[in-house]
């Protein structure tokens, strides 16, 4: 790892990082239609072939099995092989985007989401990792604040009361978990481009920044929550259209996308000059 990388840490111009996230997906556009379809597709067929829901609902109607029996022994095992399989598809695409911002004179093409080497797997792994660390980190706090909670209250609560406090420890356990693992995020374009950040540089690049990070990759999804998420939802989720269910992966695919511009823009921004 370069020493000059980590000696000092610029601020992160917040509203600038975001402009230009969308700016560049915005140009990027028919490149998001050729890289994004093929993952988009792969998300859907998980989604709806690896449901566990389904799996469950499936082996009770056909094998006569009881919900709860075929619950405990397909929940887990289905979900893990539903989000290895999307963290694949996400992880090829994510490369392949980082690249396209990064490198301006490599070409990205569809192959380019099929040829994988050492640089996708350590994308992969790093990304099962910190997911790994996100998901121990928020069930730990929100078991341990269940508990205290459920004692400091007592037994006798109402439903407001179950609902409100369920929706606070979510809250509390995702604010820690998103300042947590935003520490390390920028490891992710920095394998992209094949110019590796360990977790304790990525822990260093960040310091004085977290918090700019974080309220990046909040900000980025806003539009997308308030123009496309909830009107598709209305439009959409109300309304029983043959095949729409394509809809939400693309949706999806383009969060992914604004994502990945976003930490390809941090990442851009904060070794300016020193890449």
């Amino acid at each position: 790892m370069n020493t000059s990388l980590t000696n000092f840490n610029p601020k992160l111009p917040v509203w600038n990082t975001v402009f230009d996230t969308y700016a560049f997906v915005w140009r990027s556009k028919s490149k998001l239609v050729l890289l994004g379809l093929i993952p988009a597709i792969l998300v859907f067929l998980v989604s709806t072939f690896l449901n566990p829901n389904a799996v469950v609902r499936h082996l009770v109607e056909y094998y006569g099995v009881g919900a709860a029996e075929a619950g405990r022994y397909t929940t887990v095992p289905i979900g893990l092989m539903a989000g290895f399989l999307k963290t694949l598809a996400i992880s090829a695409f994510a490369v392949v985007w980082h690249r396209l911002f990064l490198l301006k004179l490599e070409s990205q093409k569809i192959g380019n989401l099929f040829t994988w080497n050492d640089r996708n797997f350590r994308f992969l792994i790093v990304a099962i990792a910190l997911g790994g660390v996100g998901y121990i980190v928020h069930n730990s706090i929100y078991v341990s604040g269940f508990v205290f909670l459920s004692n400091v209250l007592g037994p006798a609560q109402s439903h407001l009361m179950h609902v409100g406090k369920h929706l606070l420890l979510q809250s509390c356990a995702a604010f820690v978990v998103g300042v947590l693992t935003v520490r390390w995020i920028i490891m992710f374009p920095s394998i992209a481009v094949d110019r590796f950040v360990s977790f304790r540089d990525g822990w260093r690049i960040t310091k004085g920044n977290a918090c700019r990070l974080l309220g990046v990759t909040i900000l980025v999804q806003v539009p997308v929550f308030v123009f496309v998420s909830i009107p598709s939802f209305f439009v959409f989720g109300l309304m029983a259209v043959p095949g729409i269910a394509i809809v939400n992966p693309i949706i999806y695919m383009a969060t992914v996308a604004i994502g990945v511009s976003a930490l390809s823009v941090s990442y851009k921004k904060t070794f300016e000059g020193r890449l």
